[in-house]
């Protein structure tokens, strides 16, 4: 099946301009997009293309789950964090993350949003802090995430 998108691609098959391209591999990834000009072409070509199609689908799902993946591990973080941030310093590439472990009574704070980080500062001091127990945590979601794909990885 092929959805239909202005495109300056040519038909895989008769290299006449295409407008569709195969909604099975078509990722937002930076991955290999079959594109065609007519469904006629798309299905004349089907059995060459059947097993990159299968390559590339599998691949785009791997990238999907580790997407949600990273999506549930910072929500995670930000709903148990059991860190007080004291402060958060840029020096050229590094962030360098001033903590205090707070004690067991205290163990779930809400995250320090007075800090001003921006969403990419903020899920890297959300991943540093806290990235080997969440992981372990999550091992039961990333298994369903991932499952029917373990014999791609």
């Amino acid at each position: 099946m092929a959805s239909a998108m202005p495109t300056s691609q040519s038909c895989v098959l008769c290299g006449q301009p295409a407008t569709r391209a195969c909604v099975a591999c078509k990722t937002d990834l930076d991955l290999t997009t079959t594109y065609y000009c007519t469904t006629d072409c798309q299905r004349s070509h089907w059995k060459e293309h059947k097993a990159g199609c299968a390559t590339g689908a599998n691949r785009a799902a791997l990238h999907r789950a580790a997407r949600m993946a990273r999506d549930i591990f910072l929500d995670f973080n930000n709903q148990t964090w059991g860190d007080k941030v004291l402060n958060v310093q840029e020096r050229g590439n590094v962030l360098r993350i001033a903590i205090k472990e707070l004690s067991v009574e205290n163990i779930y704070v809400p995250f320090p949003k007075h800090l001003g980080l921006s969403a990419s500062d903020e899920a890297a001091v959300l991943s540093h802090c806290a990235c080997t127990g969440s992981l372990a945590y999550m091992w039961d979601v990333i298994g369903v995430l991932l499952s029917g794909r373990a014999e791609i990885l």
